[in-house]
């Protein structure tokens, strides 16, 4: 399935990010450019010889809704880091907010709310997740419900390009 997607966020731009082709529309800043028109999406490769990896001090993520979410806890984030430090996971659109602390050897955990899930099949939500770290950290999502889970490993924002190809299952609306 191929899916629209929007400028990310990255150095002044305004941002979404996709899934499932719902676009999860992120804060603008004041020097933020009106988003340009959608684009088909496929990834595109970081400036030549810049090294990239999952460690980062600056993520932007979402959590699509489960098949089966009833409305529980079911959406962590997982944290850690070699090195000691702290961040707080935002979600701007809905206010929420929560400090963590990482402790070299040790995975910290974040649960996101229900109401944070990327509910519609198309369009955009503001549900944009904002981690940000005062040390290098990996951040993965995992959505566990019973007989189902998904899990992902976010990307920092300089590992992050401007299009996408996002890939899933056809609509399961035959499933009860």
């Amino acid at each position: 399935m191929l899916a629209t997607s929007r400028r990310f966020r990255a150095l002044g731009w305004l941002a979404a990010v996709v899934i499932a082709g719902t676009c999860v529309q992120l804060p603008a800043t004041a020097d933020a450019t009106p988003p340009s028109k959608t684009a088909v999406a496929v990834a595109s490769a970081p400036a030549a010889g810049t090294v990239q990896t999952s460690m980062g001090e600056d993520f932007w993520l979402a959590f699509p809704t489960n098949l089966y979410d009833d409305g529980g806890a079911g959406n962590v984030l997982y944290l850690s880091g070699t090195l000691a430090g702290s961040g707080t996971v935002a979600i701007p659109g809905t206010g929420f907010s929560e400090d963590f602390t990482v402790t070299p050897g040790q995975v910290a955990q974040v649960a996101i709310p229900f109401s944070a899930s990327v509910t519609a099949n198309d369009g955009v939500q503001p549900l944009g997740i904002h981690v940000t770290a005062d040390t290098e950290i990996s951040v993965y999502g995992v959505n566990q419900q019973p007989g189902t889970s998904g899990a992902y490993l976010a990307l920092p924002v300089p590992a992050l390009g401007t299009r996408y190809r996002v890939l899933g299952y056809p609509g399961l609306s035959s499933i009860p």
